[in-house]
């Protein structure tokens, strides 16, 4: 049940919260007006963004300097109650707890003002302690773990890991892609309509940027399957980035093996189909035009990269970058949610966080796309390589 002094304090911290973000927004609309007037009047481009600059640092320090540093009543006494409370000792080795701290704020009551206690508290304890408080009742910030972020879900006696969500994103973005293309082409004409021209200028895409640059004539064969497997990677990329969704496939470590055996499958097949098994171990290991003496160094190193290694680094290029991107974005999220919900001076601090997802949704959208083109260029050299005639 709230009291009248719980809900006062509330919305007192809300009207803070306003107050501090209004302040914050004025300082650089103003101050970004007046660097666009200037630079009207002086033919000038770049006093509006430092007018910008300008603004929010000195909104910054207004509210720093407004709220950050209240004057706090009994400042003396919260020092005593420190002093008693709470010892360096104890705060090393975990034993203040709660409890400790509300005994100690109960026996002091009679020496601080009412209206004073719960300020002398909350500005008297050390930093560490108030994060002790802080995780013992639940109230503290706790960063999302890699198993609440991936959606891991434990099957059976939990020595097996799996994920029901991005299984049921898989399909679900399979029978996407194929619904798209096959839309695309049932109505095929010269004059393409939105959809066929949209599924043309990604086959095109692939085609002559990666197919045919990299492969030359071989690549007009090529180019079918690397554009579905541009597709299917750049779907299962930008699941990250799609609310409800929220997670890319490609993070899980699986997906991205899974395509790079295929890949590495492939080309391996191709090249032993037109050179045979040793000739292709011969153009793929053996340089030519080296010392004799060279090859018992460089023919064991180039059978393990190209051999072996290609479709390690292949998988792990593809999903370090997902997995990576994906705990930037929820980690910024979920630190915005938390200061939006403590109230007070983190509305304003909810900015940073906020600005930082917003930002890192963009990046994921470049980095979504980039590692498509990336693993799609790489599994075109791979073939162009297997299939070479010389190494």
């Amino acid at each position: 049940m709230k009291t009248r002094s719980s809900t006062s304090s509330a919305s007192q911290g809300v009207g803070e919260g306003w107050a501090a973000v209004s302040t914050l927004i004025g300082g650089f609309v103003f101050w970004g007006g007046v660097g666009w007037l200037l630079d009207h009047w002086w033919g000038t481009r770049f006093l509006t963004p430092i007018g910008v600059i300008l603004g929010m640092a000195l909104g910054i320090y207004a509210v720093v300097m407004r709220f950050g540093r209240a004057p706090v009543p009994g400042a003396a006494t919260s020092k005593a109650v420190t002093s008693k409370a709470v010892t360096s000792e104890a705060v090393a080795s975990n034993a203040v707890t709660l409890e400790a701290v509300t005994l100690e704020a109960d026996h002091t009551r009679n020496r601080v003002a009412p209206g004073q206690l719960g300020e002398v508290i909350h500005v008297g304890l050390s930093s560490a302690v108030s994060a002790l408080v802080a995780a013992q009742d639940g109230s503290g910030f706790s960063p999302p773990s890699v198993e609440e972020a991936f959606f891991w879900d434990r099957i059976g006696d939990g020595s097996f890991i799996a994920s029901i969500k991005v299984v049921v994103l898989l399909l679900i973005g399979t029978v996407l892609i194929l619904a798209f293309f096959l839309a695309a082409g049932r109505k095929a004409a010269v004059v393409p309509g939105k959809l066929q021209f949209f599924a043309e200028g990604i086959y095109g895409f692939v085609r002559n940027g990666i197919a045919i640059e990299v492969m030359g004539k071989l690549g007009r064969s090529w180019a079918p399957f690397l554009a579905t497997m541009f597709s299917f990677i750049l779907v299962m990329n930008i699941y990250e980035i799609i609310p409800v969704a929220a997670i890319p496939v490609t993070s899980h470590f699986v997906y991205p093996a899974a395509l790079a055996l295929m890949v590495w499958a492939l080309y391996n097949f191709v090249g032993i189909k037109k050179h045979g098994f040793l000739g292709y171990l011969k153009s793929q290991c053996v340089i030519p035009g080296i010392p004799w003496p060279m090859h018992l160094l460089l023919i064991p190193m180039e059978f393990l990269s190209k051999i072996l290694l290609q479709p390690f680094t292949l998988a792990v290029r593809l999903f370090a970058n997902m997995f990576a991107g994906h705990m930037l974005v929820v980690v910024a999220g979920a630190g915005t949610i938390y200061l939006l919900e403590s109230g007070g001076f983190n509305y304003v601090m909810a900015v940073l966080p906020f600005l930082a997802s917003i930002g890192l949704w963009f990046f994921e959208l470049l980095i979504c796309a980039l590692q498509a083109y990336v693993f799609v260029l790489l599994t075109a050299i791979y073939l162009e390589g297997a299939m070479a005639d010389s190494h």
